[in-house]
């Protein structure tokens, strides 16, 4: 490891996992957006829906996270998530389909049930995340 890394992984509730030694994490957390250096103060935080990226060997790489929790502690941080992808992963027909099924189920639960409301909106929050990682 170099001098001005330090250890970063994310970690899904399915197992998936990503490890990368890096110098830089960018992430917006319930605090409003920060940035993550070596020698960050120790910091637990709750991550929504969003996008994020990480610095190193001079690369930034992005990713999607769906509702997560950050711990930064003696020059490590680990985010435990949902689900995560990289940006590279991204498939934009699939997600656009799950945006359009999101958006019909929106139109319908509004008559009927406010449960399927809230996953709806949910699930078209999180395609609407993905897909603003596409280029």
């Amino acid at each position: 490891m170099k001098n001005n890394e330090f250890l970063f992984e994310i970690i899904s509730c399915d197992g998936k996992k990503y490890a990368h030694e890096i110098v830089e994490l960018n992430v917006k957390t319930q605090h409003g957006m920060i940035g993550i250096l070596k020698n960050h103060y120790p910091l637990v935080s709750f991550v929504d829906i969003t996008t994020f990226n990480i610095v190193f060997e001079n690369t930034r790489e992005f990713f999607s996270v769906s509702g997560a929790t950050l711990n930064v502690k003696k020059n490590k941080v680990v985010i435990l998530c949902d689900s995560f992808e990289r940006a590279s992963e991204l498939d934009k027909e699939r997600i656009t389909r799950k945006a359009q099924i999101a958006k019909e189920k929106i139109k319908e639960s509004k008559k009927y049930d406010l449960l399927d409301l809230a996953q709806a909106e949910r699930s078209l929050k999180k395609a609407l995340n993905r897909l603003s990682l596409i280029k």
